[in-house]
């Protein structure tokens, strides 16, 4: 902003454009008030006034100076000398008409009213007020020099006192219809504007209802990933576990086989037996391999025996010691939320593997009304999540990964943790997936929405 430009508070930016784009008309409006009373003053009070050639010097300045406003008002370049200069160049004929034409009792008096109003509303309260300031302390001047004698009522009887009254209830009506006019517009204006309002607030609730339709469009996309995905590894944990599985397993059995038919203590004999303990170990990790991709046991027997057959071999693998609570029976769930709360699960025991350096684990799941919950928590070391955008490394591209794949289900996941004090990651899925919800009401708005 001009470092001499008024600071009217937040309201500046606002004044700017009001004056901005009404600059002409206000030109023009004073044009018009300032033609108005010096035509009054020229065909009627011409003989009362002493210093005619002066109010001629007045009015022309009035014309010059609003005419020379008119280039920063559409520039927006106004500040606060200008801003006086308006209001003494605007109030001071006006005032000094009032004064020759009978001071208290002139027709122009009511001027003033719309002088108020126009800084008032075009402008801002407080220069509305000043503008109030300045025309009180004019009246008072009239009235005090009127009651001391100097007033200009000495020579009002050269103007008849019907053709007084005339004028004055003539520019009355001038004044009424100015103001008639200033409020047909003023309510044509916040019609318009409630109209472009409605028209504003229909479009946000046809580009919400878009977005929800595109979200869900998203959300479906990112579904038929998954799930493609949930295949692929299906496909491949059952080619491990059927057919290489299988042709480890003959292997073994044919070097079994030919490792009897050799001397108990032949060379080649313990080399063989070396070779089918080798294999023995592959052919577990397989199955390992072949349960962490796909495991049968969750299509089989359900989440509950899932997860109790993950759990052990993670508590023989890793020396941890784990808890479970689980259901008494196995909770009838959609695969899908089977699938999640599985792969939820493994990512997090993976990252107590990794990271947590943790000696216990408790895992619970409980089903409350339509919505079911997995709870992994850990006493291991934690982290402080408030000192942190994202988990420690490592540790936070997986559980992103399964927020997500919550979230397209219409469930959330959090993770909560504090240093020294372990983590627990959380996990609730409705039964009942709301995303769908959200996904048909988009439709219907957006529909609603484009007719």
């Amino acid at each position: 902003m001009h470092s001499g430009a008024i600071k009217l508070g937040d309201s500046w930016i606002l004044c700017a454009e009001r004056v901005h784009d009404r600059a002409f008309h206000m030109f023009v409006a004073r044009a018009l008030e300032g033609l108005t009373v010096w035509g009054i003053l020229e065909w009627f009070y011409a003989p009362a006034i002493q210093q005619l050639w002066l109010a001629r010097g007045l009015f022309l300045a009035y014309f010059l100076v609003n005419l020379a406003l008119l280039i920063p008002q559409r520039r927006k370049k106004l500040n606060r000398s200008m801003l006086w200069l308006d209001i003494v160049a605007n109030i001071a004929p006006m005032a000094a008409a009032t004064h020759w034409s009978g001071g208290l009792y002139s027709p122009v008096l009511p001027i003033f009213v719309i002088k108020i109003g126009n800084y008032g509303l075009i402008y801002s309260v407080q220069t509305g007020v000043r503008a109030l300031g300045a025309t009180i302390l004019l009246l008072g001047s009239f009235g005090l020099t009127a009651h001391l004698g100097f007033g200009p009522s000495a020579a009002l009887h050269l103007v008849p006192e019907q053709t007084r009254q005339r004028l004055t209830i003539g520019f009355g009506a001038f004044l009424f219809g100015i103001g008639c006019y200033g409020a047909l517009r003023f309510f044509r204006e916040l019609s318009d504007r409630e109209r472009r309002l409605a028209a504003a607030l229909e479009e946000q609730q046809r580009l919400y209802a878009q977005l929800l339709v595109e979200q869900e469009q998203l959300r479906l996309l990112s579904q038929r990933l998954v799930e493609a995905s949930e295949a692929t590894l299906q496909a491949v944990s059952r080619e491990l576990h059927d057919d290489f599985g299988q042709a480890i397993t003959a292997v073994r059995m044919d070097l079994n086989r030919v490792e009897r038919e050799l001397p108990p203590t032949s060379t080649a004999r313990q080399q063989l037996r070396s070779a089918r303990h080798q294999l023995a170990n592959i052919l577990q990790n397989v199955r390992n391999l072949s349960q962490i991709l796909r495991p049968g046991v969750l299509d089989d027997l359900g989440l509950v025996a899932a997860i109790e057959s993950y759990v052990t071999r993670f508590s023989e693998r890793t020396g941890v010691s784990v808890e479970l609570q689980l259901p008494s029976s196995e909770p009838t769930l959609p695969p899908e939320i089977e699938l999640t709360l599985y792969r939820v699960l493994q990512e997090a025991l993976t990252n107590v593997a990794r990271h947590a350096r943790a000696h216990n684990v408790h895992i619970t799941l409980e089903r409350t009304g339509d919505r079911i919950r997995l709870s992994v928590r850990d006493d291991g070391k934690g982290f402080v999540v408030a000192e942190r955008t994202a988990p420690p490394s490592g540790f936070g591209l997986g559980i992103a990964g399964m927020r997500e794949r919550a979230q397209l289900y219409g469930g959330n996941l959090r993770v909560q943790s504090k240093l020294g004090e372990g983590t627990e990651v959380i996990v609730e899925l409705p039964l009942v997936n709301t995303a769908e919800g959200d996904r048909e009401r988009g439709v219907a708005q957006h529909r609603r929405a484009t007719g």
